[in-house]
């Protein structure tokens, strides 16, 4: 059984690589085509574009996959929806009236319910 992991591991890390060979490479070749020409910035070699395809990455939020914030996502969008569906037309109603009150700060704000947006045109 411990082969089997180690081989799962080795296949995962050898897609990674093979993953941010790609990704260099897209980049290399968007930078090279585009950059030297329009700002007059140097050409970039494959290690320079991977480099900055990890510096890109970490400054713009670093290398979270997103599958566990999809799965949180999806769990708590079908518990909100169970709640809804399970609410009655009076509980309802308080939910929206609530929600609108919550909201109501970001009225006072500058920004408008499109209700609001509509009566101003009539």
């Amino acid at each position: 059984m411990d082969k089997f992991w180690v081989i799962k591991g080795i296949k995962i890390l050898l897609m990674m690589a093979l993953f941010l060979l790609f990704m260099g490479t897209v980049v290399m070749l968007l930078w090279n085509f585009l950059m030297p020409s329009v700002f007059n910035l140097p050409v970039l070699d494959l290690g320079q574009a991977i480099g900055l395809l990890i510096l890109s990455r970490i400054l713009t939020g670093g290398f979270r996959t997103g599958m566990i914030a999809s799965k949180e996502h999806w769990e708590h969008k079908k518990q909100s929806w169970e709640k809804w569906s399970n609410m009655t037309p009076d509980e309802r109603q308080r939910w929206k009236e609530d929600w609108r009150e919550r909201c109501q700060s970001r009225r006072m704000m500058g920004f408008k319910r499109h209700d609001d947006d509509v009566k101003g045109e009539i």
